[in-house]
């Protein structure tokens, strides 16, 4: 009986020792296979067979996607797919929406070339901070890599297809299987690019898009209206007088919004990044034809606002301008001409001014139906911009100066019938006749 007991045990033990054997020699397979894992068990599945592949080993599975190496194409206006480089526009509109192609790749930089679509995912996109739905987004395998294309749909009601001068951030987000998150953050001008005046001056980017959870910014603003002439192709920004003076934002809040809905307001906003891309006045004079049948859309433009290379946006989205009025210098009575007329009008405002004691209107209520009914009206100032022709035309405050604020007399009136008369028999330029009747002093010098 003892001898049995003693050939039990004996058996237990060298069973014992041989499933212990066996436990390291697994070990060490694993640790040649995976050396990362040091062949321990994987605490997430504490060692449980995983039930997506039922048991099975896949090389899939030990690939790792990381989103920060993501090679990133868009589709240009010419419907081809090129890379996108930090601060680059992806151009879109209404017969070339918005496409994306992704190129997945590992840290060393490797382009992956089998991974699945439960891998990633794509989710969350918005244009300015409004929700957009992922329209469509697909993953197509080749022998050499794995890319996703992304399509997008607008979803309020078809956004997209208002926009027509419309520089705007487009953003969405992307998580792979390990948990990494990345928000991908891109500038989009949504107009044709061969007329478009408005393209962004590279002045940075002001956004927090490098912050933890960041959604997107936008800004409360007051403005007010400003004159200009349909000559001026200066910059503001860049040449420090003409162009489109960012004196019209006289108030600007800038918040930004948070994945968590919390919003945090600007504690600085430096007004020298204020701006209006590089969009000029001339520029923008002549995106319509202008002829003898006036509306007030001859002269009335809406110019989007920029904070450094970035378009300023509302809390719902839409883009916030300023307004501007455009027009011929000389051109008192707003037919789109400089002529005898325009000096006979300007002779009349100022007779009227010096002989009564109710003001007057420069245009009268019936010119070109116009519908001038009162000497406050808008359109009666900017008259009297364009009519003040010897006033400094890059003066600080030339811009939005009212009637009460300027000199018209004789003078302008004179000066403009030479214009007239010299224009009728000189080839030159609008610009080069108004410099030679005028003198230096047009620019307030001596």
């Amino acid at each position: 009986m003892l001898l049995l007991l003693i050939i039990i045990i004996i058996i237990l033990l060298l069973k014992f020792h041989i499933e212990l054997f066996e436990k390291k020699r697994a070990k060490k397979e694993n640790q040649k296979t995976n050396p990362e894992t040091n062949g321990e068990t994987n605490p997430e599945t504490n060692g449980e067979t995983n039930p997506e592949t039922n048991g099975e080993t896949s090389n899939e599975m030990n690939i790792e996607c990381d989103l920060n190496k993501t090679m990133i194409y868009y589709r240009n206006e010419n419907g081809t797919y090129v890379e996108y480089k930090n601060d680059d526009y992806i151009y879109s509109s209404t017969d070339f929406p918005l496409s994306l192609h992704l190129k997945l790749r590992d840290k060393e930089l490797n382009i992956i070339n089998n991974i699945n679509e439960a891998d990633i995912k794509i989710y969350k996109a918005y244009m300015y901070g409004n929700n957009m739905n992922i329209l469509n987004w697909t993953l197509t395998k080749s022998s050499d890599s794995s890319e996703i294309y992304l399509d997008l749909d607008d979803s309020k009601k078809n956004r997209l297809e208002r926009l027509t001068t419309s520089i705007y951030n487009f953003t969405f987000i992307a998580k792979n299987k390990a948990g990494q998150e990345k928000t991908f953050v891109f500038k989009v001008n949504h107009l044709d690019t061969t007329t478009n005046p408005y393209t962004p001056l590279d002045l940075g980017n002001w956004t927090t898009a490098t912050v933890a959870n960041y959604k997107y910014s936008y800004a409360n603003i007051k403005t007010q209206v400003g004159y200009y002439f349909s000559h001026d192709n200066n910059i503001y920004l860049l040449d420090g007088k003409g162009g489109f003076n960012p004196g019209q934002v006289t108030e600007i809040e800038i918040f930004d919004v948070f994945d968590n809905n919390t919003v945090i307001k600007r504690n600085e906003i430096d007004r020298s990044l204020i701006n209006f891309g590089k969009a000029t006045p001339e520029k923008v004079y002549n995106t319509r034809k202008h002829n003898k049948t006036v509306s007030i859309d001859d002269f009335k433009y809406e110019i989007p606002i920029m904070y450094g290379s970035n378009p300023l946006i509302n809390s719902e989205g839409d883009t916030l301008n300023v307004t501007v009025y455009i027009g011929l210098k000389g051109d008192a009575n707003l037919d789109n001409e400089v002529n005898a007329g325009d000096s006979a009008t300007t002779l009349t405002y100022s007779y009227n001014v010096i002989n009564s004691d109710i003001e007057s209107t420069m245009l009268i209520p019936t010119d070109n139906n116009l519908g001038v009914s009162s000497p406050t009206d808008e359109l009666d100032h900017f008259a009297a911009f364009l009519a003040d022709v010897t006033e400094n035309e890059y003066g600080p405050t030339n811009w939005k100066m009212s009637k009460k604020e300027r000199t018209l007399n004789a003078i302008d009136a004179q000066t403009i019938l030479a214009f007239n008369s010299k224009k009728s028999t000189s080839d030159k330029s609008d610009n080069e006749i108004w410099n030679e009747i005028i003198g230096p002093s047009r620019f307030g010098e001596q």
